[in-house]
């Protein structure tokens, strides 16, 4: 009699049926199976796909980590050149573009520091202190720079990829920060 579920022709090749262990995550207690070869290929599928979960978080880390660097920069270089205004008050248009582009720069941050949070990021864990030092440094050369830049030609380029780095970088570092005091608080 052949298994509908599994199209197995018994039950003892019911547990060994690859299908259905890789199709419903069906692990066999030891004692089920036939022998300890078959519990350990249960086992061993099932850790194949909790890794798959994981390394979709660890390659989403680095993605949004460059991606908001890049757009950061780029946006930044804009704003140096003139071509983006901050808090234009003549038009509506340029005010709700940066309030688009902040509002990205800041989710972007906000989604690196839930990743990193998480352990899957591009920071780990010995990397963290570095990580809020720099984002301190970063901040506080954002808000000198951007009363005391007055350097020709690059003022104004510095000005905006440090203004837009903080934006990124900001709620980054206030989530791992937060993080970061929880576990100390713990212990």
């Amino acid at each position: 009699m052949t298994n509908e579920v599994t199209g197995c022709s018994n039950d003892s090749n019911f547990i060994s049926s690859k299908k259905f262990i890789y199709s419903y995550n069906y692990v066999p207690s030891p004692r089920h199976a036939e022998s300890e070869g078959e519990w350990m290929d249960a086992n061993e599928s099932v850790r194949k796909v909790h890794k798959k979960s994981k390394s979709f978080l660890a390659k989403l880390g680095p993605i949004l980590f460059l991606l908001g660097v890049i757009i950061a920069v780029l946006v930044g270089l804009l704003i140096g050149a003139g071509m983006i205004e901050i808090g234009n008050a003549q038009g509506v248009g340029a005010d709700d573009m940066w309030g688009y582009i902040a509002a990205i720069l800041t989710g972007l941050g906000f989604l690196v520091g839930l990743v990193t949070i998480m352990g899957t990021g591009t920071i780990t864990k010995d990397e963290i202190t570095q990580f809020l030092i720099g984002a301190i440094a970063l901040v506080v050369v954002g808000i000198a720079g951007q009363n005391t830049l007055n350097i020709p030609i690059i003022g104004d380029y510095v000005s905006g990829v440090t203004l837009c780095m903080i934006l990124f970088f900001g709620p980054a570092a206030v989530i791992i920060a937060l993080k970061t005091l929880w576990d100390l608080g713990k212990n």
